[in-house]
């Protein structure tokens, strides 16, 4: 699970990515796509850290989260300075991965 939540991790960064008009540009998404993005990646955020907190102590997870937090903003910044439409990519099966993890195991 722990892998699962990096995935949601990482796809939400890349979505807070995507709601910046600029790094959007960069990645070549349309121009109306700012606020959906936005709300996904809070709600991906927010489910990654549910997802620790369903399977370890509270401060634990919370810990396990920043963590894994930093590694996905630095991924994230990472894939946009040398190839920003992998990010779009990665996010899509990073978000897909981490959501078949929870649906499939409970």
């Amino acid at each position: 699970m722990i892998a699962a939540s990096l995935m949601l991790t990482i796809a939400g960064f890349g979505a807070l990515a995507g709601a910046m008009r600029r790094h959007a540009k960069q990645i070549g998404l349309p121009a109306g796509a700012h606020r959906p993005l936005r709300a996904a990646g809070w709600v991906l955020l927010a489910v990654s850290l549910l997802v620790l907190i369903a399977r370890m102590d509270w401060r634990m997870a919370t810990i396990a989260w920043i963590g894994q937090a930093g590694l996905a903003a630095a991924l994230c910044v990472a894939l946009l300075t040398v190839k920003p439409r992998a990010l779009a990519v990665l996010c899509v099966l990073a978000g897909g991965y981490g959501l078949a993890a929870l649906i499939h195991y409970p």
